[in-house]
């Protein structure tokens, strides 16, 4: 009976350090996918930066040819 309990006991204490080990692994993940969700925001104001940016140089390069044909006509 004793063998049991100590055995019940070990294996409850070898749980319990599972769980430990598990929700650290888990908490490492939660901010890892913090750190990359903001990773991800920070690219996608980036790319919104350059699209805006290419858009403007399309309209000035519209300007520029409609300029350019105005005065070869």
């Amino acid at each position: 009976m004793e063998d049991e309990l100590h055995s019940l006991r070990d294996r409850n204490r070898q749980d319990a350090e599972e769980i430990d080990h598990l929700n650290h692994q888990n908490d490492l993940k939660g901010k890892e996918s913090a750190d990359l969700t903001a990773q991800t925001r920070t690219l996608e104001y980036d790319i919104s930066k350059q699209l805006a940016r290419i858009d403007d140089l399309n309209k000035l390069i519209d300007s520029k040819t409609y300029d350019l044909k105005n005065k070869e006509a």
